[in-house]
C-alpha cells in the first residue's frame, strides 16, 4: 500500500491577519506615544508654573523697591533743588557756607534699585519661555523686560556720572565729616558743633572760582536729566510690573 504525503494548507496567514497584527502593534505603539507625551506635557506644565511662581515673587519684591524708590525720588529731587537755590545766593559768609553743607548732606550718594533677574533667567536659558504662550502673558513680560533692561541702563549713566564728575569733585572741595551726619540722632547741632570745631571747614572755592557754578551745573544736570527722568522711568516700571503681576496671578491662580 503506498502512503502519499499531503499538503496542509489550513495554517498559512492571510493577509487579514497580518493587518490586524499591524494594526495593534500601531496601536499600541500609539498609545505608548501619547501617554509619554501626556506625561511630558504635565512636567512641562508644572515647571512652568513653578517659574511662573518664582518670577511672580521675584516682581513683587522689585515692585516694593520700585515704589520706595519713587517716593525717594521726589525727596532727592527736592534736596537738589534746595541746593541749587543755595549757590544761586552766592556764598558770601559763614552762614551761606552753612546753609551750603545743610542743602548737600548726601550730595554724592545715588540710589539705584537692584533687580531680581534670577528667575527670568532660568526662565529663558532652559527654553521654558516658549511655555509662556497665552498673547496676553508674552506680550507684558516682553515690555516689563524691556523697559527693566532700559531703566538699569540708565541707573548705570546716573552711576557713571557720580563716580566720573560729582564723587570726585565733592571729594576735592568738601570736608566730609561736615558733609555728613548721623540720621538716627534728630538733632543737627551736632553739625553745628563739627562746624566750629573745623579750622577750614571747607575749601570749596579754593584754587577754582569757578567751583560753585560748576557744583550748580551738575545739581542742575543730575536733578532735571537724572532724578527726575528715573522717577518718570520707575513710575512706569512699576504699573507694567503690577499688570504683570496681575496677569501670572490670574494665569497660574498664584497666591
Amino acid at each position: 500500500m503506498e502512503v502519499h504525503a499531503h499538503s496542509h494548507t489550513h495554517g498559512k496567514k492571510n493577509w487579514k491577519s497580518y493587518f490586524w497584527e499591524f494594526l495593534m502593534l500601531f496601536l499600541a505603539v500609539f498609545c505608548g506615544f501619547l501617554a509619554e507625551n501626556k506625561r511630558e506635557h504635565i512636567v512641562e506644565h508644572k515647571r512652568t508654573k513653578l517659574y511662573a511662581q518664582q518670577f511672580y515673587e521675584e516682581l513683587k519684591l522689585d515692585t516694593i523697591s520700585l515704589a520706595r524708590s519713587l517716593k525717594r525720588t521726589g525727596s532727592e529731587y527736592a534736596y537738589h533743588d534746595t541746593l541749587i537755590a543755595v549757590l544761586k545766593t552766592g556764598l558770601a559768609g559763614d552762614k551761606d557756607w552753612k546753609n551750603l553743607y545743610y542743602a548737600s548732606f548726601n550730595i554724592d550718594i545715588y540710589n539705584t534699585i537692584t533687580f531680581h533677574n534670577a528667575s527670568f533667567e532660568q526662565i529663558k536659558n532652559s527654553g521654558s519661555l516658549r511655555n509662556f504662550t497665552n498673547k496676553p502673558l508674552v506680550d507684558p513680560i516682553q515690555e516689563y523686560i524691556n523697559k527693566k533692561d532700559h531703566v538699569e541702563s540708565f541707573q548705570t549713566s546716573l552711576v557713571n556720572y557720580y563716580d566720573t564728575r560729582l564723587t570726585p569733585f565733592v571729594d576735592a572741595n568738601f570736608d566730609k565729616e561736615l558733609l555728613y551726619y548721623n540720621y538716627a540722632v534728630p538733632n543737627r547741632h551736632r553739625f553745628d558743633s563739627l562746624w566750629d570745631k573745623s579750622s577750614q571747614p571747607t575749601i570749596f572755592l579754593s584754587g577754582n572760582k569757578n567751583a560753585a557754578t560748576q557744583l550748580k551745573n551738575m545739581a542742575i544736570t543730575i536733578m532735571d536729566s537724572y532724578v527726575s527722568e528715573l522717577g518718570r522711568q520707575y513710575s512706569i516700571l512699576l504699573d507694567k510690573s503690577n499688570h504683570l503681576i496681575e496677569i501670572l496671578k490670574e494665569e497660574y491662580h498664584l497666591e
